[in-house]
C-alpha cells in the first residue's frame, strides 16, 4: 500500500469486498491465514496513523464519535463488556439441545458459530423483576458455570454433568419463563476457553494460548460481579470418575463458589443440587484475602483442598483478591438476608468487611442487610468491632439486623452512634425461632 501511494482501506476490503477476484483469492486461506492477514493489516493502519504527513485514516478515526452508552454501561455492567473480548459465550438454548441430543461439550476450539452469543444479544435479554415491575435489572443474561472436572483431558466425557446442568438451564432460561429478545449466554471455561486436545497433548496455537491468558485474567468477573447469575455443581462426584474428589474440596470451585456469594444478588446463585439459590451452609460469608489464602494453603497441606497443579494455589489467590477489591470497591448493597448465618457466619464476615475497609473499600455502601439469620451477641459483637473502624462505610444509611437473636444491642449502637444519625434496624430481637 506504501509503495503506490495508495490510502486504501485494506482491512475493511478483505472483510468486506465485492471483488470477485480478490473473493476467490480469499477462498483459499484458511480461517487462521486470514485472521493472521487482517491482523497484519491492523498493524499496517496503525503505523500508517503515525505518519507525520497524516493519512485519511487518521482523519477519520479522530473525527469518528465516541460509542454511545449501551444497556450494560447504563446498568453498572461496562466492566464484562471489557472482559467479553476474550472470552466464548454458548448459548443457553443450544446447550439444552446438546444434552437433550445424547452428546457431550467440545472444547472451545470446536463450539460452533451458532451456539456463539454476542454480548449484544445477551444485552437484549431483560429479567423478570424488570419485565414484571418496570425496575433496573437485577441480574443480566449470562451464566458462569462453577463444576468439577470429572477428567484431566476432559471435565464430563459422558455427558451426565452436562444434562443435569441443562434441567437447570431449562429451569430458569427455558421458554416458559417470560422473557423479551435475546440470547442467554453461558460461560463454560472447556467451551469459553482455549483448551488442550481431548487426547491430552497441547495443540494450542500461540494466539489460543494468548487468548486463555487474557480470558483467566477476567474470570473472577464472570463469579463475582452482582449481576450474573451462577450455577454451583454441586452435587456428588461419582464413584470411578478419573477425580473423585468432591466440589467443596477443589480449590478453584471453592474459590468461584466464594466469589459468587460476595455481593451478589440471592436470586442470581443457584444451587444444582437444589435447583433453587443457596442457603445456610451452601453459601458462606466472604472472606478477607489472607485469610482464604491461609484456608487454600492449610487445605492443600492437610489434602482436603487439591488442585490438579500445584502453581494453581498462587493463581487462584490473585483472582480471588481481584474480585474482592473489584466487587467491595463499587458495591451500594450487600444483601445476606435469610441465609440461616448464624454466629460463626457473622464473625467471618465482620473479618471480611474490617479488610475490605482496611484495604480502602466499601466507601459507597448504603446498606447492609443481615435480617432473618440467627446472628446472636458473639456475632453482633464482632460486626460492631469491624464497624468502629476509623472511616468504616461512611456512605452507610442502613444496617438491618432484624429477625435475629441478639439479647445485647449496645455495642451495635455505640459503633453507630458516631454517625449521628440512627442507621441501624434491630427489631424483633431477640427473635427465638
Amino acid at each position: 500500500r506504501r509503495s503506490t501511494g495508495h490510502d486504501v482501506d485494506m482491512k475493511a476490503a478483505v472483510e468486506a469486498s465485492s471483488d470477485a477476484e480478490l473473493k476467490d483469492a480469499l477462498g483459499g486461506l484458511t480461517a487462521e491465514a486470514k485472521a493472521k492477514l487482517i491482523a497484519a493489516l491492523g498493524q499496517q493502519e496503525t503505523l500508517e496513523a503515525t505518519n507525520p504527513g497524516g493519512s485519511s485514516l487518521q482523519a477519520r478515526r479522530q473525527d469518528s464519535e465516541p460509542e454511545p452508552p449501551s444497556h450494560w454501561d447504563e446498568i453498572g455492567c461496562s466492566v464484562l463488556k471489557k472482559h467479553a473480548a476474550h472470552t466464548t459465550f454458548v448459548d443457553a438454548k443450544w446447550i439444552v439441545e446438546l444434552a437433550d441430543a445424547g452428546k457431550i461439550v467440545p472444547r472451545n476450539q470446536e463450539v460452533p458459530p451458532e451456539a456463539k452469543v454476542s454480548v449484544a444479544e445477551m444485552e437484549k435479554w431483560r429479567d423478570d423483576r424488570s419485565i414484571h415491575f418496570g425496575g433496573t435489572s437485577a441480574t443480566v443474561g449470562m451464566v458462569a458455570i462453577s463444576y468439577p472436572w470429572w477428567d484431566r483431558c476432559h471435565p464430563d466425557p459422558n455427558g451426565v454433568q452436562l444434562r443435569k446442568i441443562a434441567d437447570v438451564l431449562k429451569k430458569y432460561f427455558g421458554p416458559s419463563r417470560p422473557r423479551r429478545d435475546g440470547r442467554v449466554g453461558v460461560f463454560w471455561d472447556y467451551m469459553s476457553l482455549p483448551q488442550p486436545h481431548p487426547d491430552g497433548h497441547d495443540d494450542m496455537t500461540e494466539a489460543q494460548h494468548a487468548t486463555k491468558k487474557s480470558g483467566l485474567k477476567g474470570i473472577n468477573v464472570w463469579y463475582a460481579h452482582p449481576k450474573t447469575y451462577v450455577l454451583i455443581v454441586d452435587t456428588d462426584v461419582p464413584k470411578g470418575v478419573l477425580n473423585e474428589q468432591p466440589y467443596t474440596g477443589r480449590g478453584w470451585c471453592i474459590a468461584e463458589m466464594m466469589m459468587s456469594g460476595m455481593v451478589k444478588d440471592d436470586e442470581a446463585l443457584i444451587s444444582l443440587r437444589t435447583r433453587d439459590k443457596l442457603r445456610g451452609a451452601q453459601r458462606v460469608p466472604p472472606m478477607a484475602p489472607d485469610a482464604f489464602e491461609a484456608l487454600l494453603k492449610a487445605g492443600v497441606e492437610d489434602g482436603t483442598i487439591k488442585f490438579t497443579k500445584s502453581g494453581d494455589v498462587e493463581l487462584v489467590v490473585r483472582i480471588y483478591t481481584a474480585a474482592f477489591d473489584a466487587e467491595f470497591e463499587d458495591v451500594t448493597e450487600l444483601k445476606y438476608m435469610c441465609l440461616d448465618w448464624d454466629d460463626a457466619e457473622a464473625i467471618k464476615l465482620a473479618e471480611a468487611l474490617k479488610a475490605a475497609i482496611v484495604r480502602g473499600k466499601l466507601v459507597k455502601l448504603l446498606r447492609l442487610d443481615l435480617r432473618g439469620n440467627y446472628i446472636r451477641d458473639e456475632g453482633a459483637d464482632a460486626l460492631a468491632t469491624a464497624l468502629a473502624v476509623e472511616g468504616a462505610l461512611p456512605a452507610l444509611e442502613e444496617l438491618n439486623l432484624d429477625r435475629n437473636d441478639i439479647d445485647n444491642e449496645y455495642p451495635l449502637k455505640k459503633a453507630m452512634a458516631k454517625r449521628g444519625k440512627d442507621v441501624v434496624s434491630l427489631d424483633e430481637n431477640p427473635c427465638r425461632y
